[in-house]
């Protein structure tokens, strides 16, 4: 017999003009400007009594789903990061990350604005939380459900755990987000340092790591910032995005590609070998598109367009660390 799967479930909103960091048991932030509400009350949550539940019934938590409601206000969503945070006796914090939205939105997938993601975690009520960051206008749904555990029983001293039969793999990969601030749509090599004097300084185009946010790079550059952009983009054209198996460093042959905005996936350019993404687009949505590159080619370019005032992430992953991930396999050469 199993025992019954507490779930915790909250709708975590920012009311400000503002970015905001939630910590959503106020462990490490205090919300400021951030309502947090849960349909489990008719009345204002209150994370005292949340964080007094957990401290007696620590939860193990097997999966996350994230939902938001208006699809043209939150696309940004996409964009957003998660992380663990869990504080220790003597002050120090320990941050994990947890999942980014995007990497985890499927182009099998009918429903859009909801995302299911496989997790293993504690949370305990004073030292365990949740942190990510909310822009102006963010609104999402966060529900926690706990680890299914079956009961001891008189044949069997031990508690075995089942596993949550969700079908789903996350994407883990190297996630960069190119914005197009533009009116017009722009031809780009994403992993050319060319782009930073042609885009990148006029404002035109802004690059940065998810996981660093977008105040990382900006219209303001600093050497520091530029050293960073350039030294990144060439450990990407290092690393590759096709699979060598004879090879020990670690390569990378699935793309993920996010685009909210709906304008349309173009074709990209990967040296001699070119992937018509355009004519690949999921029935299903037209927000994702996964692509499997089969061969080894010249990686010395990364060519694309994006369109004008649309903001794509581009998140480059190795299949072998992506356990059971089955990626569209999308390849055509000139």
């Amino acid at each position: 017999m199993n025992a019954p799967t507490n779930i915790l479930q909250f709708t975590v909103k920012n009311n400000s003009d503002k970015k905001r960091k939630v910590s959503l048991f106020e462990l490490f932030s205090d919300n400021l400007g951030v309502s947090i509400s849960t349909p489990y009350l008719n009345s204002t949550y209150n994370s005292t009594n949340t964080k007094l539940w957990l401290t007696k019934h620590k939860l193990n938590i097997g999966l996350i789903r994230l939902m938001w409601n208006d699809k043209d206000v939150n696309k940004n969503i996409y964009f957003r990061y998660f992380t663990y945070v869990c504080g220790t006796p003597f002050g120090r914090m320990m941050t994990v990350p947890l999942f980014i939205v995007g990497e985890n939105f499927s182009p099998n997938q009918f429903q859009e604005c909801i995302i299911d993601l496989p997790s293993d975690f504690e949370l305990d009520g004073f030292s365990t939380d949740i942190v990510f960051d909310l822009y102006p206008n963010d609104e999402i749904t966060i529900s926690m459900f706990e680890k299914e555990v079956k009961e001891k029983n008189a044949f069997s001293d031990s508690v075995s755990v089942e596993k949550h039969n969700t079908g789903l793999t996350p994407f883990v990969g190297i996630p960069i987000v190119v914005e197009n601030n533009s009116d017009t749509d722009l031809e780009v090599d994403l992993f050319s340092p060319k782009l930073h004097d042609e885009y990148v300084k006029g404002g035109k185009i802004k690059i940065y790591r998810v996981w660093e946010g977008e105040e990382s790079f900006g219209n303001k550059y600093t050497n520091d910032q530029e050293y960073s952009y350039v030294t990144f983009l060439q450990r990407l054209v290092n690393h590759g995005i096709y699979l060598d198996s004879k090879d020990p460093i670690a390569t990378y042959d699935c793309i993920k590609i996010i685009n909210p905005y709906k304008n349309g996936f173009n074709d990209i350019k990967i040296g001699k070998l070119k992937i018509k993404t355009s004519d690949f687009i999921s029935p299903n949505n037209n927000v994702a598109v996964d692509i499997k590159l089969d061969d080894k080619n010249d990686f010395y370019t990364f060519v694309t367009v994006i369109p004008a005032n649309t903001k794509m992430m581009f998140s480059f992953g190795k299949q072998e660390y992506i356990k059971d991930y089955k990626p569209t396999e999308l390849r055509s050469e000139y």
